[in-house]
């Protein structure tokens, strides 16, 4: 076939020269006419093979050791040295022992030996030493076929041993005919220990087994013969750790212990002397000259041609009774426990809803119980749907798992039959473990005919995260209930350590709850500003606001009344009123009032009104005045531009806060209540009006600032129209007269006196009544960052309808407490609005956060 496609075959060798008799000469590999005294050979990759003698040998071709050796000069000569079977392996363990000096080689600065840097002499002359004896390999020939052609039984023999260098293995083929036993080695495989983890003898040893067990898989798989194999070591301590179970043994003894019985079959591991143990030599410096005469190594010990009855039979003591190193079971225990923590930790934090934890627990529990049976295919059509029993297994399952992580030692204690600690939050439930491992309530509820999860609930603790989604999903089941309907449903079936707190967290921590009654900010009220606690002129600071519309009377018989607004000035430092009548919302008949106010009380320094905002959502008439003040830019800045030219600072309140101008509210409810009481919903004519509005104004300066005094002789009541009455509008004199008596002073400097009297009572009477804040107003101060999602107060709107916010800039007082904020909503990027307006949205905490420790009478129930 290969010859037809233009390849074909040459330097064809047999051992049986009649195969070759019809091939052309050319086409052998070795020529039939040579000297005897010249063996014909055919060489591949440094093994040559000699077809009459049909044995193998080694063609090793090392240069002579150059003058200055290096790193890799070395390791350039151990490459040469081609042993692909492992014969040689005593000779290549000695090469690499030494390789593994110059690894471990470091200069006088303690960095490691550069592959050019000439080796130091002491090693140099090792080299040497070993150098001259490594072409005796050459002289090592080996059988190629080491079985016999008409064997009645095929055996395989594994010995494996260690020292503290290397550790090794060999195979050898025990072929038995009727003529007699032939014992051959067929491979060998070494290893150099660690130096970095330097490791006891017994575990080199068990090392070495490893060793064997692998060789033992890969000539199985490379030999297809149906043998016996039998594994040979000279420790005991091997022995007994294949003996038992991995989970018995420290970690590294367990997983080399896991995989020999894995890889082969423990009842054929056999005890054999150190004396008679070839792997012995393996694992032992051994020169090619002493290798190529040993006996031991290329057939095995002598027993071994015996029969199986003269093998060596050596008993050694129970696993139970004797005392074998790395048996710690506390430690592989822990590592379980550990394992398991880690798991439920990863399980547990990965779902943020029990319901998709339990499904998800349900599945992979199916899944297992799939496995376990072998008709896979006809429960596929049962693995597509979950049924109740499922899910009751998977919580049951997540239970166990939570308990096992929070009651450990309680666990511990019931299933021993001991009590629990005193110490343990358990002691007032009574609790006792069910057959399914799952620790309940025992109560006094026994003999009832309530069903048995609501005489003995499960325990749980609050802290757990299986407790937070199981609290979370019964809120959502029950269509957000409220706490104490959760805590009564749930505790019919779990009993959660520390519920009352968790479901109380969960409940304010909604956000559908939290949306459907948001709890507004109410700070701490703040300090009074400078312009109400500063004895200045009436009406130098004084605020303005608009009420009504009232109904004029026209003059006209029979035609429809007209619409007018009223103007209220209320004085921050004495709390006066002053109020007018205006026609309409315009921007000329408000500058028309600012003009007669001036004109009657003087001009004023600050002006504070509402920013308008406020009306914007009313359906009203006051709709206007945001027109006139937001709207109409060009009205606003009439007003403004004459508020600048008369210097007089206008300031505005921020924007849907009328508690900040809570001064002027009150001075308008108090108008409103004398107007509504005395004409009504009734129009009068604009003269009644005024003159209405003029008496309307007296009262309200007449209303005591202090509480009226009891005492006849006590002073007269201090009102506002004290502050009024008597002066020409003009600051305090500058001359202090109070102390003056009154024959010395003129009638003017007595008007002076008297008003300075009036001035001298603010302090002591009216000013230190506005000390003290009210109840509302001395919560302690909330601390609102930029970021956080706020409800924004609406009104015209339910608070589901309300919209969401984020708080971009924050304007905090003289105190430092922020009472306005800017916020970027969905639809406005900066708006400004106190925080009186806005309702901070709870912020989720993690699963593991660790809820207060409840009372003894709820762990009692």
């Amino acid at each position: 076939m290969l010859l037809s496609a233009g390849l074909p075959l040459r330097k064809w060798a047999s051992n049986n020269p009649a195969v070759l008799s019809d091939l052309d000469p050319e086409h052998l590999a070795n020529s039939p006419y040579h000297e005897l005294q010249e063996p014909q050979s055919v060489s591949t990759l440094g093994l040559v093979w000699e077809p009459t003698s049909d044995s193998m040998r080694f063609n090793v071709q090392l240069p002579l050791p150059a003058q200055i050796l290096t790193k890799r000069k070395i390791m350039s000569y151990i490459a040469r040295i081609f042993d692909l079977l492992g014969l040689v392996g005593p000779i290549i363990t000695v090469a690499k022992l030494f390789m593994q000096k110059l690894w471990s080689l470091k200069t006088d600065s303690g960095d490691p030996y550069e592959w050019d840097r000439p080796l130091p002499q002491r090693l140099e002359n090792d080299w040497r030493q070993l150098h001259s004896t490594l072409d005796s390999i050459c002289n090592i020939t080996v059988p190629r076929f080491v079985s016999q052609s008409r064997a009645t039984s095929v055996q395989l023999h594994f010995f494996c041993d260690a020292s503290e260098k290397t550790y090794g293995a060999c195979c050898y083929v025990r072929s038995e005919t009727t003529t007699g036993i032939s014992i051959q080695l067929l491979t060998a495989k070494s290893k150099v220990a660690p130096l970095s983890c330097v490791q006891t003898v017994a575990r080199l040893e068990l090392c070495a087994a490893v060793l064997s067990s692998n060789l033992y898989k890969k000539v199985v798989s490379s030999v297809s013969l149906s043998t016996d194999a039998y594994f040979w070591t000279d420790t005991l301590t091997v022995l007994q750790w294949l003996k038992s179970s991995p989970s018995r043994w420290k970690i590294f003894v367990a997983n080399r212990v896991s995989t020999i019985q894995t890889n082969t079959e423990v009842s054929r591991w056999r005890h054999v002397p150190g004396i008679s143990n070839p792997a012995d030599i393996i694992s032992r410096d051994c020169s090619p000259t002493n290798l190529i005469n040993c006996s031991l190594w290329w057939n095995g010990p002598s027993w071994l041609s015996l029969p199986s009855t003269h093998w060596p039979q050596t008993e050694f003591p129970a696993i139970e009774t004797s005392n074998v190193p790395e048996e710690q079971t506390r430690v592989a225990l822990s590592a379980i426990t550990a394992v398991e923590t880690q798991f439920s930790d990863a399980l547990f934090n990965r779902f943020s809803s029990y319901t998709k934890l339990r499904r998800v627990v349900a599945y992979w529990m199916r899944y297992f119980s799939v496995l376990k049976t072998a008709t896979l295919k006809k429960q596929r059509e049962e693995f597509t749907f979950l049924t109740s029993i499922d899910l009751r297994d998977a919580e049951l399952s997540l239970c166990r798992m939570a308990q096992r992580e929070m009651f450990s030692k309680e666990l511990l204690n019931l299933t021993s039959g001991k009590c629990i600690p005193k110490s343990s939050a358990l002691k007032w439930l009574s609790p006792h473990v069910t057959t399914d491992g799952i620790i309940r309530v025992g109560g006094r509820l026994s003999n009832t005919r309530l069903p048995v999860d609501h005489k003995h609930p499960i325990v749980l603790l609050a802290k757990h995260p299986l407790s937070i989604l199981l609290v979370d999903y019964y809120h959502r089941s029950l269509l957000h209930a409220g706490p104490q309907l959760m805590l009564a449903t749930i505790r019919q079936k779990f009993w959660i350590i520390g519920g009352r707190n968790l479901v109380r967290r969960i409940y304010h921590q909604c956000h559908a709850c939290f949306r459907n009654k948001p709890v507004l900010i109410q700070q701490t009220i703040a300090d009074l500003p400078s312009s109400r606690v500063t004895s200045t002129r009436p009406f130098s600071v004084c605020g303005v606001d608009y009420c009504g519309p009232v109904f004029i009377k026209s003059p006209v018989r029979n035609r429809s009344p007209t619409k007018a607004y009223i103007v209220i000035f209320v004085c921050f430092s004495t709390r006066a009123v002053h109020i007018d009548l205006v026609s309409d919302l315009s921007t000329p008949a408000f500058l028309a009032v600012l003009r007669r106010f001036v004109a009657r009380r003087g001009r004023m320094k600050e002006i504070h009104s509402d920013n308008g905002t406020a009306f914007k959502g009313a359906a009203n008439e006051l709709n206007r005045i945001h027109r006139m003040l937001k709207s109409d830019q060009e009205g606003r800045k009439q007003i403004l531009d004459w508020c600048a030219e008369n210097e007089i600072i206008w300031r505005f309140i921020p924007p849907r806060a009328p508690h900040f101008g809570g001064l002027w509210e009150a001075a308008v409810k108090s108008a409103k209540k004398h107007l509504l009481r005395e004409i009504g919903k009734t129009s009068v004519s604009f003269e009644d009006m005024v003159t209405l509005l003029a008496q309307i104004e007296m009262c309200l300066n007449s209303r005591p600032l202090v509480p009226i005094p009891t005492d006849p002789s006590d002073l007269e009541v201090l009102t506002p129209g004290h502050f009024l009455v008597g002066t020409n509008m003009q600051a305090i004199p500058d001359i202090n007269v109070k102390d003056v008596p009154d024959n010395r002073l003129t009638h003017w400097e007595l008007t002076q006196k008297r008003f300075q009297q009036i001035w001298s009572r603010w302090y002591p009477e009216y000013l230190q009544q506005l000390q003290t804040r009210a109840s509302k107003g001395c919560n302690p101060p909330i601390q609102i960052e930029v970021g956080s999602v706020v409800l924004l107060k609406d009104e015209s709107l339910s608070p589901i309808q309300w919209p969401l916010g984020r708080i971009t800039k924050v304007h905090p007082g003289k105190d430092g407490i922020t009472r306005v904020v800017t916020l970027r909503t969905a639809t406005v990027d900066a708006v400004l609005r106190p925080v009186a307006k806005i309702a901070l949205l709870p912020l989720s905490e993690p699963y593991n956060t660790v809820v207060p420790a409840s009372s003894s009478s709820e762990r009692s129930g």
